[in-house]
């Protein structure tokens, strides 16, 4: 009996289920070290913002994109 393919294929079988517990770990381990994000807070008053506004006071954070704008439109004007 030729056990060689037997065995080959036992070994393929071992590599992938190390592999997959290779992968396990490294994404709980990733999960676990995760930096911590800590929830944006109003300028105004320290409560946490809500969707970038502020239920407390009413502040409204700006959109991602404003600064950029208004730095484009700053440079423009100086021209």
């Amino acid at each position: 009996m030729n056990d060689g393919a037997l065995r080959a294929a036992l070994q393929k079988l071992l590599a992938v289920g190390e592999g997959a517990s290779d992968n396990a770990m490294k994404a709980r381990f990733a999960k676990k070290n995760a930096p911590v994000v800590e929830p944006a807070t109003c300028p105004e008053c320290q409560k946490p913002l809500v969707e970038g506004k502020c239920e407390a006071c009413g502040y409204s954070a700006p959109a991602e994109g404003d600064e950029e704008n208004e730095l484009a439109e700053l440079l423009e004007q100086g021209e």
